[in-house]
């Protein structure tokens, strides 16, 4: 799936316009009930949440949600990703080491609308 930030996608998209696992565009979708479809436990809304305002690193996310461990935070991550919601890419920081961040991607950021709709 292709990653675009949410300044790239204006006004994130409409739902008709993505597709992934779960995700019918020629059916069409109500984007709340199916962002509470596939997200329904907390955990993974919270992480789409804060994916979109930009924390894309495991220990920013980890840091930004009290209460999660990180071996649940770890599943959720691997869960969105088979659901083609999120991506992790690897990157390399100044010193050559590698690091990965999770990022939306075109499935994901069609459905923080639905999260803007929950409150």
């Amino acid at each position: 799936s292709e990653v675009r930030s949410g300044a790239e996608m204006g006004h994130l998209g409409s739902p008709a316009q993505v597709s992934g696992p779960g995700l019918s565009a020629s059916a069409g979708f109500c984007e709340v009930s199916t962002a509470t479809r596939l997200l329904g436990d907390r955990w993974s809304l919270l992480i789409v949440r804060e994916l979109a305002v930009g924390n894309t690193r495991f220990t920013e996310i980890h840091q930004a949600l009290p209460g999660l461990s990180r071996s649940l935070l770890a599943s959720r991550l691997r869960y969105l990703e088979r659901l083609c919601i999120v991506m992790r890419q690897m990157t390399a920081d100044v010193d050559g080491r590698s690091k990965h961040q999770y990022l939306l991607t075109e499935v994901g950021w069609a459905l923080t609308p639905a999260l803007r709709a929950l409150g």
